[in-house]
């Protein structure tokens, strides 16, 4: 009972670490995302653009936009000269490499406004 004791610790004892960090990695959930966290990886995602960066008006609405725990959408418009462009913000949480971290895309259409003279 003994030797059969000592070799199932020393086997435990000869599992790599990483083969063990692997498990603990497998079971991590990714974190969730909350409106003020979306708010502000949409703004981080919009101030890449040009079209952002140098709009006349624009807008980004994350109020109601849950999809589930790790997701999130936000609303986004704005106005550069006699172009609009109107969609959507997808923010999401992720597990990558072992560590937590967020996801930002962006899906919309370009078109000209209505009511602009020019």
């Amino acid at each position: 009972m003994k030797r059969s004791l000592a070799l199932a610790v020393g086997l435990l004892l000869l599992i790599p670490a990483t083969a063990q960090s692997e498990v603990a990695q497998a079971s991590q959930r990714p974190p969730g995302v909350t409106p003020k966290t979306a708010k502000h990886y949409s703004l981080v995602l919009l101030r890449r653009s040009a079209g952002w960066r140098y709009r006349d008006a624009g807008y980004v609405d994350c109020r109601r936009g849950k999809i589930n725990r790790i997701t999130w959408v936000c609303r986004v418009a704005w106005v550069r000269g006699k172009r609009c462009l109107r969609g959507r913000v997808r923010v999401a949480g992720l597990i990558y490499e072992g560590r937590s971290s967020y996801n930002a895309s962006f899906q919309g259409r370009r078109y000209r406004c209505r009511g602009v003279r020019g």
